[in-house]
């Protein structure tokens, strides 16, 4: 009884016509200053889901990550070196502006981060 139940199941719920296919999410981030901050430390999350460190990024930066999960936690930091100006991180999900920080002041930190599903 088991084997035509799942003989019943697989006919009836599946579409043979209609194969699975897994959403792509394409991810970039973008760090952009004004004023002094004409380079930044940066700390992001890598294709490989490690952490990755710049110490002195030229401004403006963009890293794309193209065909991350919907599980891919997105994170990027960005430390202005110089005693004025303005960083803004931002995070983008297939083209969509998704997370976006500023901060204003030396040495300030801007971040921006999520599961890329989630944004």
């Amino acid at each position: 009884m088991k084997f035509l139940f799942l003989i019943f199941l697989f006919c009836c719920c599946s579409n043979p016509e209609e194969p699975y296919v897994a959403t792509v999410y394409n991810l970039k981030y973008e760090v952009n200053g004004t004023g002094l901050a004409v380079d930044a430390s940066l700390t992001y999350e890598n294709s490989n889901g490690d952490t990755s460190q710049i110490s002195e990024a030229v401004l403006p930066w963009t890293l794309s990550i193209n065909d991350t999960g919907s599980s891919f936690f997105a994170y990027i930091s960005a430390q202005n070196n110089y005693s004025n100006g303005t960083i803004t991180t931002r995070i983008y999900v297939n083209d969509d502006l998704k997370k976006e920080s500023t901060s204003s002041g030396g040495y300030v930190i801007a971040t921006s981060s999520g599961s890329v599903g989630d944004l």
